[in-house]
């Protein structure tokens, strides 16, 4: 039989989602930085633009927060699917082991 070659790839996947989970983390504090400045808009822009500019704003930031948890919905998923490659990537070289 010829030589083996096994090429386990789950721990790159799982740094990658370790990455985007920081990424993630930093995305929800920007934009809690972003609401606390826009609080401290209102003490000195009043107007009816700032009302309107404060609706428009929230709308914004109620959209990206939700798409920020469904990236990490998304990134849940991936890590439990990264999780599960892993066990089968060692079933798999258990069972080559044995093999040899």
């Amino acid at each position: 039989m010829g030589d083996w070659n096994i090429q386990l790839k789950t721990t790159g996947l799982n740094s990658w989602i370790m990455e985007v989970e920081e990424k993630l983390t930093k995305v929800k504090d920007f934009l809690d930085v972003l609401e606390q400045e826009e609080q401290s808009l209102k003490k000195v822009f009043d107007s009816q633009a700032r009302v309107t500019w404060e609706k428009v704003f929230q709308s914004h930031m109620d959209r990206l927060r939700g798409r920020a948890g469904e990236m990490e919905r998304l990134t849940l998923m991936v890590e439990e699917a990264a999780w599960s490659l892993a066990e089968l990537e060692k079933s798999m070289v258990a069972q080559a082991e044995e093999v040899r």
